[in-house]
């Protein structure tokens, strides 16, 4: 198998993974009503959405539109890494933290929290799967 889609299988699963815990940090915050679930999914599938556009949010032109593009992707991240902690904590160590449990629960968010921009810059990174040489 070839190694892009073993990392691209295994990103592709980590944003799965920031989508949940962004919604379960959404929802621990705000309370676990129906509209608050609801506003939390589309929370959660938004910052996704956004985050894995960075590529194309990154070459955006130098204009408004732009700009704007850009200040909303900051927001987006902040909001991932926040609740992402947050739903992290609540759904993976629901024990008292201390100071190591909580590094690595934070090193957790932030790996997690990149994978969905990793993603969207997949090709530049790794090269594109189909001029790689097979190894057979």
């Amino acid at each position: 198998m070839n190694t892009y889609y073993v990392i691209l299988t295994v990103l592709l699963a980590a944003t799965g993974w920031d989508t949940f815990t962004t919604l379960i940090g959404t929802i621990q915050t705000l309370g676990g009503e129906a509209r608050v679930a609801i506003a939390g999914i589309i929370a959660a599938v938004v910052v996704t959405t956004v985050l894995v556009r960075t590529r194309h949010i990154i070459a955006l032109h130098d204009d408004l539109p732009g700009f704007v593009w850009r200040a909303f992707w900051f927001v987006c991240l902040g909001f991932d890494i926040y609740t992402g902690w947050l739903g992290n904590r609540d759904f993976v160590y629901t024990k008292e933290l201390d100071a190591s449990t909580a590094t690595v629960l934070l090193l957790l968010t932030l790996v997690i929290s990149a994978s969905p921009i990793l993603f969207s810059l997949r090709d530049r990174v790794l090269g594109d799967p189909k001029e790689a040489k097979q190894p057979w």
